[in-house]
Order: C-alpha cells, then structure tokens, then sequence
C-alpha cells in the first residue's frame, strides 16, 4: 500500500447504526495498529513463558504405587 493512496482522515468508531461517528489522521490509525500489534505479540510471548514456567515448577504425577525402597 502506498502512503500516497491513504486518505488523510480514517474512520475510526462506528456507531450503532453502522455510520462512521469519528474519524482520526492517517498517521494516528497507523500508530495505534502499530501500538495493537506489538502488544499482541508481547502478550503471546509472556503468555508462552508464563506457561513454560509453570510447567517446569510443576512436580511429576505420582503412579499411585508405593515405592518401599526395592
């Protein structure tokens, strides 16, 4: 896409009626799909070690056999 083709206000909010009920800069919409974008990639990294913690934290399940020293 080229910048020269990007309308220089870009609706932002629809209401209920489905009409365009605010507008924004072009440079301002680009930035907040920017701002979304590395916040769900950092989101699904801190997911992924969170997750990889908790794994390596959690204990072994247990056979339910009774190991007496044999």
């Amino acid at each position: 896409m080229l910048w020269q083709n990007v309308p220089a206000r870009i609706p932002t909010h629809w209401g209920v009626s489905g009409s365009a009920d605010s507008f924004s800069d072009s440079i301002t919409a680009w930035l907040v799909c920017l701002a979304f974008a590395v916040g769900a990639l950092v989101a699904a990294g801190t997911r992924h070690e969170v997750r990889s913690t908790a794994a390596r934290m959690t204990p072994p399940r247990s056979t339910g056999r009774v190991n007496c020293g044999q």
